[in-house]
Order: structure tokens, then sequence, then C-alpha cells
């Protein structure tokens, strides 16, 4: 069980490198990064306006970015749900079940680890462009996107589950098979509502994943497939680094409001006791 230890007057030291890393490593960057969505040029105070919100407004109306949205509010909510679905399941046949070669599986989820996005991007489309007319229709699509999320995922999102699953004790599985209830039974009614803030924090961080990735999809994209980061990627090849931070500081808003929504679906930090 966790505690709480007090640190006496070391509070204040510990509470100031607590504070002074937060401003330098986020605020400092994100309040640039904002400050850089309102200048006509990014970083520069030398020109007669330096301050716009043609941006913002830019962006906002160009029916590109309402398309990357879309695409990447079903990729996101697509992975996360459906990873976190198949992660649940990868746990459980390692921890509960007494399948053969449930170790071998083990060793396989930690795989995608050792390929970089890039690879793993270029070997499915290789797979889905040799696969078949039929298999090729996927290309482009937002599905393919969330297989290779799912892929790229699956190493952090299977062993947080199966920590927190080996913390869950098997009397409860007995008892509920002594009821007459089926494992399919007491996983859906047992294993996954214990599970829940495990599985909220597995698909929020999946979300965020989708939501910023760029090596693993960047081959698997088309136009009409494009997510927003892939769209800031566009902007500063383009020289647009304005726009880019727009989208920056309009993916930051989003992942807050997802992480809020988390916090009032059951993410909660318990509260300790002594």
């Amino acid at each position: 069980m966790a505690r709480i230890f007090p640190l006496g007057p070391w509070r204040w030291v510990a509470g100031a490198l607590s504070v002074g890393f937060i401003a330098v490593m986020i605020v400092l960057p994100l309040a640039t990064l904002v400050m850089g969505t309102f200048m006509e040029f990014f970083g520069n105070f030398d020109t007669a306006k330096v301050w716009t919100i043609h941006h913002w407004t830019a962006v906002f109306t160009d029916p590109v970015f309402a398309r990357s949205l879309k695409n990447t509010l079903v990729l996101g909510l697509g992975a996360g749900i459906g990873g976190t679905l198949v992660y649940s399941v990868i746990s459980y046949v390692i921890v509960r079940t007494r399948l053969t070669g449930r170790h071998i599986i083990d060793i396989l989820s930690w795989l995608p680890w050792a390929l970089p996005g890039v690879l793993i991007s270029l070997a499915l489309l290789w797979a889905v462009l040799g696969s078949g007319d039929y298999v090729k229709l996927i290309y482009g699509t937002v599905s393919l996107l969330i297989v290779a999320i799912v892929i790229k995922e699956m190493p952090l999102g299977t062993q947080i589950i199966k920590a927190s699953t080996l913390q869950i004790s098997h009397e409860l599985e007995e008892a509920s098979s002594a009821s007459g209830a089926s494992r399919l039974v007491g996983f859906c009614r047992i294993m996954l509502p214990l599970l829940r803030p495990t599985l909220v924090a597995v698909g929020i961080i999946i979300f965020i994943s989708a939501a910023r990735d760029i090596p693993t999809v960047i081959f698997l994209a088309t136009n009409q497939s494009r997510t927003l980061s892939l769209l800031m990627l566009d902007y500063i090849s383009d020289a647009n680094q304005e726009k880019a931070a727009v989208l920056g500081v309009f993916l930051v808003v989003l992942i807050l409001a997802l992480l809020l929504i988390g916090w009032l679906l059951g993410f909660r930090r318990s509260t300790v006791r002594s």
C-alpha cells in the first residue's frame, strides 16, 4: 500500500525543484509556442506588424484542418478503445491462463519497441500492398493507421495492464467460477470493472500517442487520411512555422481536454490516509 512520508523542511526544497522543473520543461516552451502563434513571423520582432491572429483564422477555416481533425479523433478513439481491449486480452492470457506458449506471447509483446516507428510503417505498407487486391483497399484508410498505432503501443499498454492484473487476487475469479460463471463472464464482470482506472489510463496514453505520432503513420496515410500531426509536418516543410505552432497548441488543448474527461471517468489518484 502506498504511504506518505513527511519530508519536514525538505518539502520546500522538493517543491521548489518540482516547480522549477515544470516551469523550465513545460511552461516556458509552451508559452513560447503560444506566443509564436500570434506573431506575423515566428520569433521575429523586427517587423512593422509583430502580432496577428491571422494564423489562427487561416488554420481553422482551412477545410484540410477539419478533415485532419476528424481523422485524428477517429484514429485516437479507435486505437485507444481497440488497443486497450487487445492489450487486456493479451495480459489476461499471460497472467491468468496456463496456455502453452503464453511466455512466448509475453516476449513477442515487447517486439514493437525493438523497431522504430518508421520501420513499422514501412513493414505494414509492404504487407498491405503485397497481400492481394482486397487487402490493398485498406491502404490510405484510418483503419490501417489504427492497426499501426495499436502495434506500436503494444509493449506499454500490455505491461501496464499486466501489472494491474497481477495485483487482483485469484480468489475473486475462483469464487466466480464456483458460482457457475464462465471464464469469459468472470473476465467481463470482475476483471474489467476492477481494471477500469488502468484501462482508462492506457486508453488516454494511446490516444495521445496516436494524436502526435508521425513516424508510425507517415507511409500509411494519404491526403484523405492525413492527421493533425502530419498536417503540422506539412506546414513545417512549407516553412510555415506559425501555422504549425497553432496546430501544436491545439493538440495540447485537445489532450488536456481528454485528460479532464479521463479524470471524470475514474482516472483519479487514490487518496492515501495515514
